[in-house]
C-alpha cells in the first residue's frame, strides 16, 4: 500500500482502485495510537525481562530414598543456569556443596528450633553462626 501526505490509503493494483480518505483529525487518532501502543509493547515487554532474569529457583527438598549426592545436585544446578534455591534445613553437607557456587541459597529453620531461637537474638545469631556463617564466603 502507499500512502499519500494527505494520510489517504491508496490501494494496491491487486484490490479495487479506490482511494480512501480520513480527516486529519482521525489520521492523526491512527499514528498516536499506533505509537502509543507501540511504546506500550517494548517497554513491558523488556521490563518482563529484566524482572525475571534471576528470579526463578528450586526448592531442595531432602526426604526422599536414592537422593543424589549434594554436590551433583550443585552440578546440576550450575549447568541449568539456576542462581537460587531454598533448603529446608542447614544439612552441612549440603551447604558445603554450594559452597563457592554462585547459587543464592535461602536455609529453612525446622520447627524444632523455633521455640529455642525465639526466645532471644543472641540465640538466633549463635544459630546462624553455627549452622550458616561457616559455609559463606569468607566466612
Amino acid at each position: 500500500k502507499k500512502y499519500n501526505k494527505n494520510c489517504s490509503v491508496l490501494t494496491t493494483s491487486f484490490e479495487t482502485q479506490s482511494q480512501m480518505h480520513l480527516s486529519e483529525m482521525e489520521c492523526s487518532r491512527i499514528v498516536f495510537s499506533s505509537f502509543f501502543l507501540l511504546s506500550l509493547l517494548l517497554v513491558f515487554s523488556s521490563q518482563t525481562a529484566v524482572a525475571f532474569i534471576g528470579t526463578y529457583g528450586v526448592n531442595y527438598g531432602r526426604i526422599a530414598d536414592n537422593l543424589p549426592d549434594p554436590n551433583a545436585v550443585a552440578t546440576l544446578l550450575k549447568s541449568a543456569k539456576i542462581r537460587n534455591t531454598r533448603i529446608y534445613d542447614a544439612d552441612h553437607s549440603v551447604l558445603t556443596a554450594f559452597r563457592n557456587s554462585g547459587i543464592e541459597i535461602i536455609v529453612g529453620l525446622g520447627n524444632e528450633f523455633l521455640k529455642d531461637i525465639s526466645v532471644g537474638e543472641d540465640r538466633a545469631m549463635s544459630w546462624v553462626k553455627e549452622n550458616v556463617e561457616p559455609f559463606i564466603r569468607g566466612g
